[in-house]
Parts: C-alpha cells; structure tokens; sequence
C-alpha cells in the first residue's frame, strides 16, 4: 500500500491502522512558539535588552518550524543575535515540555475527523516524537481538553532521546506491524524526513503528508499524499 487516494482518508476502512503525528500535524504549534518567545523576554531582558526588543516584534506564523522561521522572516541570522544560543536553549527546554502545550489548537478538521474515525471503531495511534518524560501528562490533558480521542494505550511518545525522530518512528512502525497484524498501515506526518525513512523501511505503508509546516530538509517520497487539513 505505498501509495494512497484521498478516498482512503474520506471513507476509511476497518482493516486500516492509521498512525497520527501530533505536533505540526493535528496541533498547530506556532502559538507555542509565541508564548516561549514571551516567556524568553521576561526572564531575560536585563541580559539581553537590546536583542530582546528585537525578539519582541517577532511573529509566529502557521508554517514557522521552531522559531528560526520567524527569525529569518526579520532579515536575521543567528550571528545577528548576542542571546541566540541561549534562546535556542530555551525554546529547546520549553518546547518539549507540558508547560506550554495549552497553547496549542487543533489543526482544521483534525478534531472531528479523528473522532469520526474512533467512532468508526478503525483502529489508530498516536506516534509523536514528544519527549515522554516531559510531555507525557501534558500531552494527555491537552489532547483531550482539545476533544481528541485518546487513551494511555494509544500514545507512543519518545523515550530513547538519542534517537533521531525518523529512527525512533520507523523502529516503532516496526512494532505496529507485529501488534496489528493484517492491517494495512497509513502514516500521516508533516516531516518529510520520517516520511522517507519510513518509505525505505516500510514500503508497505501508506503515506500521508501534512504540509504545512516542516524541516524543508528534503522533499517527501512522491508517493506521499500531501494534505493541508482533515477536512476531506
């Protein structure tokens, strides 16, 4: 099944196991970008004023990855910046954390089409390279309070940090395949990096791209169906 219609997304099937990202995929993640920036000036604009002031008329946009993003689009490098790896070590340090997930919202449609599956009794996982010990509980709150279907036994988040995120999926995708047997499985995920991973581990898996917002590292594998919302 390495290649997929749309069809397979509006009228999906039972003997189908989808694999759902979460972070640029069914959460928007800017808004959090946002409020760590804020946060980033509060607690450190005695050290770095005149960069904070800076910093203070940044803008994260849909389709901003991390804040670099936002960054370039003010004509900045990191050179350009006295507290650039300070901040790079705080967005790192708040970004994967439960602090600011509230700021998170749903993208368009993920909502009711997760749930329209669940109803459905079709089977899915969440697979999100969240960091598990510190985004466990803060992932489960905030899932829920969004109106996502979601249970401890259908979240898979990260514990080996010194995996690569493709790594880490791939080797999971791996398990799926030994928990779910004869089901065909459809990854959907905004990085074309686990895109093509999968694709070379995995042949056999559908592939779903959101594309919003990504890495810009490589292009998705061309059979990777490519969306911009859940509403089908």
């Amino acid at each position: 099944m390495s290649h997929i219609e749309t069809s397979t997304l509006k009228e999906p099937k039972p003997n189908t196991l989808f694999i759902l990202d979460i972070d640029s995929t069914l959460v928007t993640t800017h808004q959090r970008n946002q409020a760590i920036l804020q946060a980033f000036i509060e607690s450190h604009s005695l050290i770095f004023p005149e960069d904070c002031k800076r910093v203070q008329e940044w803008d994260c946009q849909l389709g901003d990855y991390g804040f670099r993003s936002t960054m370039q689009r003010k004509g900045l490098r990191e050179a350009d910046l006295s507290c650039f790896d300070e901040l790079n070590r705080f967005w790192k340090q708040h970004f994967f954390s439960n602090t600011y997930l509230d700021f998170d919202q749903p993208t368009a449609g993920a909502v009711q089409w997760t749930q329209f599956i669940h109803q459905q009794q079709i089977p899915f996982v969440y697979l999100t390279a969240r960091h598990k010990n510190s985004m466990w509980d803060g992932t489960l709150k905030t899932m829920d309070k969004m109106g996502f279907p979601i249970d401890k036994e259908k979240l898979f988040l990260k514990e080996d940090l010194s995996l690569a995120d493709e790594d880490y999926k791939s080797r999971l995708i791996s398990k799926f395949v030994q928990l779910y047997p004869g089901l065909q499985m459809v990854l959907i995920d905004n990085e074309p990096v686990v895109l093509n991973k999968v694709a070379e581990n995995h042949p056999q898996v559908g592939l779903v791209w959101f594309e919003l917002t990504h890495s810009g590292k490589m292009e998705p594998p061309a059979q990777a169906l490519p969306i911009q919302s859940f509403i089908f």
